[in-house]
């Protein structure tokens, strides 16, 4: 059994690409449905925290369970995780974006003020008391990333 673990596990890391190449190509009548670049975005993106996941698991379960041999295929795992990582930035980067950097910067100016939008509402729930303070903070993380370049209010 240890002696196909890796090509086995090689082939199974394999299969959402398979997969997701097969529904892009429309091979048995599948598809990536109406929003194609989104779909390979989300499940690229899926995967590659998956794997991620699988691999920190691997050492407490090797440790744990006395079974060294699992050490074998974190490596593998691990690499698998980055190039689905990769997989992903680059369709956002290139088919998402169109490797314009005025929306990438947009794009990522967005996520910023919903990041710390939501940050800043933990804050005022874990400690309403402080209102005033919350305020003065949105303040001026919105003035921060109104200074980023090629992006606005929208």
């Amino acid at each position: 059994m240890r002696r196909y673990l890796k090509p086995v596990t090689f082939l199974l890391c394999l299969l959402p690409l398979a997969w997701l190449l097969a529904r892009g190509f429309g091979v048995a009548g599948t598809s990536l449905g109406a929003n194609p670049i989104d779909e390979l975005q989300d499940k690229t993106g899926e995967w590659a925290l998956r794997l991620l996941l699988v691999t920190l698991c691997i050492t407490p379960l090797a440790v744990t369970l006395r079974k060294p041999w699992l050490l074998a295929v974190r490596r593998m795992l691990g690499l698998f995780s980055f190039s689905y990582l990769c997989l992903h930035f680059v369709n956002w980067l290139v088919l998402d974006q169109w490797l314009d950097l005025r929306a990438v910067l947009a794009d990522i100016a967005n996520e910023e003020r919903v990041h710390a939008g939501e940050f800043l509402r933990l804050l005022y729930e874990l400690d309403p008391k402080e209102k005033e303070f919350y305020k003065e903070g949105a303040g001026e993380v919105e003035e921060l990333l109104e200074k980023l370049p090629g992006k606005g209010k929208e």
